[in-house]
């Protein structure tokens, strides 16, 4: 397992992943608004391993799930250190599909052959990769 050390909870001035935006409207004379984060889009991908009959799945430390594990009375606030020590990392710890963000100018069978040789260390064709759905 990959050591998770030197953890603090800092603000997020900017970030190229998130753009936080405020969408303000009327709704039948009301004047409301609604928060919301634009985020890049993003590709899964399936791998079946044809010679050991078994799909392929990455395991990841995930920040936000080891985050959310806290609760809510002792949420880590922005300035604290988190002792990796006193808690349980393995909880942030997913097993996934292999993915990625669609944040370069390439096709996404470029990207997702991209991201399984960064992730799984399989070498890809694009031209052999083939959709299977699309959705927010």
């Amino acid at each position: 397992m990959e050591k998770i050390s030197d953890m603090i909870v800092e603000p997020c001035i900017e970030s190229p992943y998130l753009t936080p935006l405020r969408l303000s409207y009327e709704q039948n004379g009301y004047v409301k608004a609604w928060d919301l984060l634009c985020a890049h889009g993003g590709v899964s991908i399936i791998i079946f391993n044809v010679s050991r009959n078994k799909l392929v799945l990455v395991k990841q430390f995930r920040p936000p799930i080891f985050y959310a594990d806290f609760p809510a009375s002792a949420k880590p606030k922005i300035g604290d250190r988190i002792s990796v020590a006193a808690h349980d990392v393995t909880k942030g710890f997913t097993i996934e599909l292999c993915a990625g963000i669609i944040d370069k100018n390439k096709s996404l069978p470029e990207i997702a052959a991209e991201e399984v040789m960064e992730e799984c260390g399989y070498k890809v064709d694009p031209k052999n990769l083939e959709q299977v759905s699309c959705y927010r």
